[in-house]
């Protein structure tokens, strides 16, 4: 049975016997280990500033050949006084498993390391003990006091988030940086808790360039997770005085064999970077969830967090905001004043008075005619479409079937209304009202008054809502009504029920 899980939550469990060992490393341990740290970084900084600034006197464009000979030089003294700042921390072991083609010449054709899953700024010990390529990350990185000047060094690409021309710079300045090195991406975009891989963002997948994929592993001997940086998680500062409390951490890379992408998968990047999720998925033995950065922020609205509601709820939102910044200034005034919970109830009525025949056919095309948004700009590009599209046809990370899609129904739609509607503040009876939209489909379609659902539609219905991707044959036989459902729920999935619905099992 795959579990559901958030990705964005963390908490850092300390057990009474943890207490003695954080004491004495408070002690005795963290505060040295802070002063040669701070005394390392601040060699490495100094020596890195100065290496950036003997290569701005190299044009690296009409010498680059010379700019990143110097370059690499400078950047593997620095990384030796890296590792040792890792050391010092705590970081003793870093062990590389070599489960690809040991043929350099091979590895030399994969440009790009595609690393997973990210978890926090300690990742870079990875990039450390892989000769420490360039890599891609928040432009505002470099802003960090002393790890600025050394990451500047790496020769990385930096990313705005929120500004496409940075997009189309990062795609252009990586055809130039993989000519002299390797770069590292983190295709996940954000950390999470790392008991789960997140949506890869097909970025590093548009060059259509063979890639190595790494599997990261920490090892902390049993102990509480303190490297997990996550959005809903413990104080930063917290999380890395407890880590230098510790006496060691382990790192593992698994580096699996170079992947070449099909003809179809480079003109697809999203299906390329799904398929290199599987593979990630398959080694690390997490469940691959369709979480994406931008999906963080609809978690705290109590909700059903399957990723189909999710995308639902981030598809409802773009369409508010397209709508927002394209009407007449009157109808762009009310659309502003309305709440994003108002406009979503809005947005579920017209999918209520829209549907007409349960049973027809749900694809892009019908979902357009429903919402009523075939006209607005850009839609038929939004990316926010074909990412629900894909959780209707259980096309994310799961399926099996050579990328047959599930033939999805405009119930499913209806269903999925129902489980995010912020007007029913009982998350069971959300989940009844869109139990009971399968049932009145299943019985217009047999013409029956009483229709149970097949196991087929039944791991449809789990997967829409919790997002589980399968239920076990014998349970199923013993779910004969949503009643024998909610008791085969709480008995068997608590833990999905709990991470992904808030609490439903305790209302």
């Amino acid at each position: 049975m795959s579990q559901c899980v958030n990705p964005f939550y963390h908490r850092i469990h300390l057990r009474p016997y943890d207490w003695p060992f954080i004491i004495i490393g408070s002690i005795l341990l963290a505060p040295i280990r802070i002063l040669i740290i701070i005394t390392l970084f601040l060699i490495s900084s100094t020596f890195s500033k100065l290496c950036n600034q003997w290569l701005s006197r190299i044009d690296r464009y009409t010498e680059p050949d010379l700019y990143h000979e110097w370059r690499i030089k400078f950047k593997n003294i620095v990384s030796y006084l890296f590792r040792s700042i890792l050391f010092v921390a705590g970081f003793y072991r870093v062990t590389i498993i070599q489960k690809g083609d040991d043929n350099i010449e091979n590895e030399k054709q994969a440009p790009i390391y595609i690393m997973a899953p990210h978890t926090s700024l300690f990742d870079i010990l990875a990039g450390v003990a892989l000769q420490t390529p360039s890599s891609v990350a928040k432009a505002d990185i470099v802003d960090i006091p002393l790890f600025g000047n050394i990451f500047k060094l790496s020769d990385p690409v930096l990313v705005e988030r929120d500004s496409k021309n940075s997009r189309f710079n990062v795609f252009k300045k990586v055809t130039e940086v993989i000519k002299y090195s390797k770069i590292v991406f983190f295709p996940e975009g954000t950390c999470s808790n790392h008991r789960g891989l997140l949506q890869f963002k097909n970025g590093a997948f548009k060059f259509g360039y063979p890639v190595i994929p790494v599997a990261l592993r920490f090892n902390q001997y049993g102990g509480p997770d303190t490297l997990s940086w996550t959005w809903d998680g413990p104080n930063t500062i917290w999380s890395i005085w407890l880590t230098l409390c510790r006496w060691r951490t382990d790192l593992e890379l698994t580096k699996l064999p170079v992947y070449t992408p099909s003809d179809l998968e480079r003109k697809d990047p999203d299906l390329y970077a799904r398929n290199i999720a599987k593979i990630l998925v398959n080694e690390l033995g997490l469940p691959c969830l369709f979480y994406s950065y931008d999906d963080a922020r609809y978690f705290k609205y109590r909700s059903f967090r399957s990723s189909t509601c999710v995308k639902f709820m981030k598809l409802a939102d773009k369409i508010r905001k397209i709508q927002t910044s394209s009407n007449d200034s009157n109808n762009k005034s009310e659309l502003e004043t309305i709440s994003y919970s108002d406009y979503l109830s809005q947005f579920i009525d017209q999918i209520f008075d829209n549907i007409v025949d349960l049973n027809a056919k749900l694809d892009r095309n019908s979902l357009l005619e429903i919402l009523d948004i075939s006209s607005l700009p850009n839609i038929n590009e939004s990316y926010s479409i074909k990412e629900l599209m894909l959780c209707f046809q259980r096309q994310t990370y799961i399926d099996n079937d050579d990328h047959i899609p599930y033939e999805c129904k405009l119930y499913h739609l209806k269903a999925i209304a129902h489980l995010v509607d912020q007007r029913e503040s009982n998350l069971w009876k959300r989940l009844r009202y869109a139990y009971d939209t399968f049932v009145q489909a299943s019985s217009l379609e047999s013409d029956q008054d009483i229709q149970l659902l097949s196991l087929k539609q039944m791991e449809m219905f789990l997967w829409l809502s919790l997002g589980l991707n399968r239920i076990d044959d014998h349970l199923f036989n013993d779910i004969l009504s949503f009643d024998d459902l909610r008791q085969t729920l709480i008995h068997h999935y608590q833990y999905a029920l709990r991470e992904n619905a808030c609490s439903i099992h305790e209302e």
